[in-house]
């Protein structure tokens, strides 16, 4: 029997979007299936928390990986039967239930949310490929532009690609290099690179962005609340 384990990073104003994802999350992300979450954040806001500063930008995405590392590890602690585990960013919400595509052998990925809008123009999004072709998050190739927002898979494969990506980050760091995505640079090219499985963009649809639904395939299943904290439940959880 499956077992998940949920990663959830929250720091600072973004510990707002808190009670919005976990009471989706409770409600439609394999409501039936055993979950544990581990939530990463400057303040405990969970049973298992794992304290982290709250850093300037782009400090906490660049170290995405490194915390979800920990995380797993964390879990593994707890219960070594967990069979996968998922990362989502803290305004990340549920619109509808999932129960199938997410829990596999491997690794899922997800398109960014404009990537049907944007017509599969990888070099739209990012200047990696023109000019930090000497940093670890050049891509060879065309590929398929994922967020790092929704991510995750068999908790294994998992941990092996954060050791890599950490491997990069700390590598690029120590040469005064920045990916231009940070994180999202890195995954696209552990993505591009190994057998991640990559699922529809309905698994990926902004607040902001509402004519994006033109472009979706079926209904919008997670939602990506305002960037900018204006759409935070008016009940905060906390101050």
């Amino acid at each position: 029997m499956n077992k998940i384990l949920i990663v959830y990073i929250a720091t600072g104003k973004y510990k707002n979007y808190f009670n919005r994802f976990i009471k989706s999350l409770n409600a439609y992300f394999y409501p039936y299936t055993e979950k544990r979450l581990i939530t990463v954040s400057d303040k405990k806001i969970s049973k298992y928390n794992l304290f982290i500063n709250h850093n300037p930008w782009p400090i906490p995405a660049l170290l995405k990986f490194h915390y979800i590392k920990n995380a797993i590890d964390l879990g593994l602690k707890i219960d070594k039967n967990f069979t996968h585990v998922f990362y989502f960013n803290a305004n990340v919400v549920f619109l509808d239930l999932i129960n199938k595509h997410f829990v596999n052998k491997g690794l899922i990925a997800v398109p960014h949310h404009m990537w049907e809008w944007r017509n599969h123009d990888y070099l739209s999004f990012t200047n990696d490929k023109v000019v930090n072709k000497d940093n670890n998050a050049f891509i060879k190739g065309r590929y398929t532009y994922c967020n790092s927002g929704v991510l995750g898979g068999n908790i294994n494969k998992l941990s092996k690609a954060c050791d890599t990506i950490i491997d990069w980050t700390n590598y690029d760091l120590a040469h005064g290099k920045i990916a231009y995505w940070h994180d999202e640079s890195y995954w696209n090219r552990y993505v591009n690179e190994n057998n991640v499985k990559i699922i529809d963009q309905c698994y990926s649809f902004a607040e902001d962005f509402p004519q994006e639904t033109f472009f979706i395939k079926g209904k919008p299943k997670i939602m990506y609340s305002k960037a900018d904290l204006t759409s935070i439940d008016k009940d905060r959880y906390f101050e």
